[in-house]
């Protein structure tokens, strides 16, 4: 069967593209752009709120978004009812669904927002120059264009036209220990067995201190892969960096701990697969226990990843597939 490549990349830190919101206080960076990469079907971007910042976000009408916060705290307006969302809070908001964020904190708050179809944040190119700056403003014409409705113009939708909307605290998805090297356990945000979405998927993964993923590929999906605390590495075809990283279709990728503390990281998977394969093969977790010892890797475990999920495990491990 013949094999096909996804695409690859590193983003750094401080890669992408700046711009401004037309207003005080937010900066949006751009880490995917649409047709940056083949294959990927959504775009990210991260935005910056500085104390006493707001952005309204506006609702899609045709396409999805998810938001979650990497730092600070502030609130989330969902179809105009507030919620706290600080650092770890996570939100969906499908079709139909208006979204605000406040930063009434004191520091800088961050936030990465993703979106399932074509997004004016992720457009430099359509942003004016405005003091020297790309700015992005969401005026009426750009809202036509996008397909984005204010929160009153939201109210004229059915039930039936809207999407999946999802509000969730810290640790509070189900959630499964993995076995060695992997020792931690990965929390199931987003899911076709979660939730009604169908065409991607959201996990986050804890890793203890020196513990980590074995290289691997995945030859049925793509993987947006951000790590978001701790000290903890990932290598892309060897390339090791601290970022965000883009993982096409059989790319050879792992990610390891080698601090103190837990060590974390969120992925968007598209289409899903990866969040299935990794409950299937862990343990049911309950929240405050210890992480059982006697979780094992084996022969069998790896045919499931391998034959159900498209996973390619090298050879040496436990679980590879000869």
């Amino acid at each position: 069967m013949e094999q096909h490549f996804g695409p690859k990349a590193i983003i750094l830190p401080d890669d992408g593209p700046r711009f401004r919101m037309n207003g005080k206080g937010v900066i949006g960076q751009i880490k995917l752009g649409p047709g940056e990469y083949p294959h990927y079907k959504f775009t990210a971007v991260r935005f910056d709120l500085q104390p006493g910042a707001k952005l309204d976000l506006y609702a899609f009408r045709f396409s999805g978004r998810m938001i979650y916060c990497l730092d600070g705290a502030g609130t989330i307006i969902l179809n105009g009812e507030r919620s706290p969302f600080a650092e770890e809070h996570f939100a969906h908001i499908g079709e139909g669904h208006h979204v605000a964020l406040e930063n009434n904190g004191d520091n800088v708050q961050q936030v990465f927002s993703i979106v399932f179809g074509s997004s004016p944040e992720a457009r430099i190119d359509l942003m004016p120059i405005q003091d020297d700056e790309p700015t992005l403003e969401f005026n009426i014409d750009l809202r036509a264009v996008f397909g984005l409705l204010t929160l009153t113009e939201t109210k004229d939708l059915s039930e039936r036209q809207k999407g999946e909307l999802v509000y969730q605290l810290p640790d509070t998805g189900p959630s499964f220990w993995q076995a060695k090297p992997s020792v931690g356990w990965v929390e199931v945000k987003l899911a076709p067995f979660t939730h009604n979405v169908h065409h991607y998927g959201l996990l986050m993964q804890t890793l203890y201190p020196g513990a980590a993923v074995r290289e691997h590929a995945h030859n049925q999906l793509n993987e947006f892969f951000i790590i978001t605390k701790g000290t903890a590495r990932a290598a892309l075809d060897g390339v090791e960096a601290i970022s965000v990283i883009v993982i096409g279709r059989n790319v050879w990728h792992w990610w390891g701990h080698a601090g103190e503390g837990d060590a974390q990281n969120f992925a968007v998977i598209d289409p899903p697969g990866v969040e299935g394969a990794l409950a299937l093969a862990g343990r049911l977790r309950t929240k405050g226990e210890s992480w059982p010892d006697d979780i094992v890797r084996s022969p069998e475990t790896g045919k499931i990843l391998h034959d159900r999920y498209g996973f390619v495990i090298k050879a040496g491990a436990a679980d590879a597939q000869r």
